[in-house]
C-alpha cells in the first residue's frame, strides 16, 4: 500500500513538472512600474511569480536599471513594460539576461497620448511617428479604462507563457475587471460633480486620468484660473507605498486630493 501512495505521489508530481516546463518552477513576470505590477500579481496568484524592478514610489523618470535589475530579470518568461524611452532598457536586458521570455509592450495594446513639446506648459502634443523610443506619456494606468485593457494583454500573455494554468488567470483576471470597472463608476460619479474642471498637480504626469473624467491637466506651476487651491496638488503617480499600495487605492488617493481642491472652487475662468 506504502509503495502504491508512493508511485502515485510521484506520477503526479511529475505531471505538474511537465505542466511548468519540466522545471517545476512558476513562470517569472517583470514589471517596469507599481501600478501595472499590482495588476499583473492579482491575475498571477499563485500560479506565477510576479517582480517590481522599479522599487514603489519610483517614477520611471527617475529609475536607471542596475545589476540587481538584471539578476531580477534574469529567467523571467514574460517582461511588462509601457514600450516607451524610460523603460525600453528592458528589451535589450530580457534578450541578454531572459532570451526565451516574452515581451509585452503595454503602449502596442493601449491607445497611448504623446509627451507635450517642452515649454508648452503640458498642453501641447508632438505629433511624430510613435515607436519604442518615441515620445509617449507612459502613465497610461492612471485612466481605469486603460487599466482593464492591460489587465487583458497580461491575461492573454499569461495564457500564453503557462497554458496549464490559463484557466485560473482568466478567473483572477475577471475579479480584476469588475474591480476596475466599478472603480472607474465610482470616480466618474465623483468627478462629475466638481466645480472646477483644471488643476496642475507637482508631477506633469496625469493626462490619462484628466481625459477620462474631462479635465484638464496643465504643467506643473501653470496657473489654472481655478484659484490656489487647484496649483501644485500633491498627487502621486506611482503608488506602491504606505496608503496606496493597491492600484485602486493608488487613485482614490489622487482623486480625494483633487477633490479637495477642486469640488469647491469657483468654476475656471477664461485665462488672458
Amino acid at each position: 500500500m506504502r509503495s502504491r501512495c508512493f508511485a502515485a505521489c510521484f506520477w503526479f508530481f511529475a505531471l505538474l513538472a511537465a505542466c511548468r516546463g519540466g522545471s517545476g518552477a512558476k513562470p517569472r513576470v517583470v514589471v517596469t512600474t507599481f501600478a501595472v505590477f499590482d495588476l499583473a500579481r492579482r491575475i498571477a496568484g499563485p500560479d506565477a511569480d510576479v517582480v517590481l524592478l522599479a522599487p514603489p514610489g519610483k517614477r520611471l523618470e527617475d529609475f536607471r536599471p542596475t545589476p540587481e535589475t538584471e539578476q531580477q530579470v534574469t529567467g523571467a518568461g514574460l517582461g511588462v513594460l509601457i514600450g516607451s524611452d524610460l523603460d525600453a532598457w528592458l528589451v535589450p536586458m530580457m534578450k541578454k539576461a531572459a532570451e526565451k521570455g516574452r515581451i509585452l509592450k503595454l503602449a502596442d495594446r493601449v491607445p497611448p497620448l504623446l509627451r507635450p513639446l517642452p515649454g508648452e506648459g503640458g498642453t501641447g502634443e508632438v505629433r511624430v511617428p510613435l515607436d519604442e523610443n518615441g515620445p509617449i506619456d507612459v502613465h497610461i494606468w492612471l485612466d481605469p479604462q486603460r487599466a482593464l485593457l492591460i489587465a487583458r494583454a497580461v491575461t492573454d500573455q499569461l495564457g500564453r507563457l503557462d497554458a496549464a494554468h490559463a484557466g485560473g488567470y482568466r478567473t483572477r483576471s475577471l475579479a480584476v475587471t469588475q474591480a476596475l470597472e466599478a472603480l472607474d463608476k465610482e470616480l466618474e460619479a465623483r468627478t462629475s460633480a466638481w466645480k472646477a474642471r483644471s488643476f496642475a498637480a507637482d508631477h506633469d504626469d496625469f493626462r490619462y486620468y484628466a481625459q477620462r473624467y474631462h479635465l484638464e491637466a496643465r504643467g506643473a506651476g501653470a496657473s489654472t484660473g481655478a484659484g490656489p487651491q487647484a496649483q501644485g496638488i500633491a498627487l502621486d503617480s506611482v503608488g506602491g507605498t504606505a496608503g496606496v499600495d493597491s492600484y485602486e487605492a493608488l487613485l482614490r488617493h489622487d482623486t480625494d486630493a483633487l477633490e479637495k481642491a477642486l469640488a469647491g472652487s469657483a468654476p475656471n475662468l477664461p485665462d488672458h
